[in-house]
């Protein structure tokens, strides 16, 4: 019983500070995004609770995009990510899991470039390459950040 309520506490946890750091954030949302709340997609390497936590997190922020595609698509890129960054978290780089911190990186960077193209209404290469681009370039600068702080992450009992 007590892991389960560990597990469900620490789920609640990832995904308030997801969703509150998403809101505070005026870059979070746009072509141009770095949303400092993707500092915690590294938590996938360290709890599974971050899966599901990341997850729920990121579906209440993109209610705030107003784009019904978002809270789909948006969320999906998230778990994707989540899912990956976990069953990847033992590959390492002098301790940091590298890969891990990649995918949010490569899944925001294709599905969320795809929606923008889709409400943009340019699904062009050219406008495909912008919007990726421009959402992988924002979400390496976190996912980099992350990693800088996974030593601290580390510390924390979830």
């Amino acid at each position: 019983m007590h892991q389960k309520l560990r597990f469900l506490t620490t789920t609640a946890v990832i995904a308030a500070a997801y969703a509150a750091l998403t809101f505070v954030n005026p870059l979070s949302f746009g072509p141009v995004q770095f949303r400092i709340s993707e500092l915690l997609t590294i938590l996938c390497c360290l709890t599974p609770a971050a899966i599901p936590g990341l997850t729920i997190g990121c579906f209440i922020a993109n209610t705030a995009s107003f784009m019904p595609l978002d809270l789909l698509i948006g969320t999906a890129s998230t778990l994707i990510a989540a899912v990956l960054g976990y069953a990847f978290r033992r590959v390492c780089l002098h301790g940091y899991p590298v890969l891990s911190a990649f995918f949010p990186v490569v899944t925001n960077g294709i599905l969320v470039g795809l929606e923008l193209c889709f409400y943009a209404g340019n699904f062009t290469p050219i406008g495909f390459l912008t919007a990726a681009g421009s959402v992988a370039l924002g979400e390496a600068g976190v996912c980099l950040i992350a990693l800088c702080l996974f030593p601290i992450f580390k510390r924390i009992r979830y």
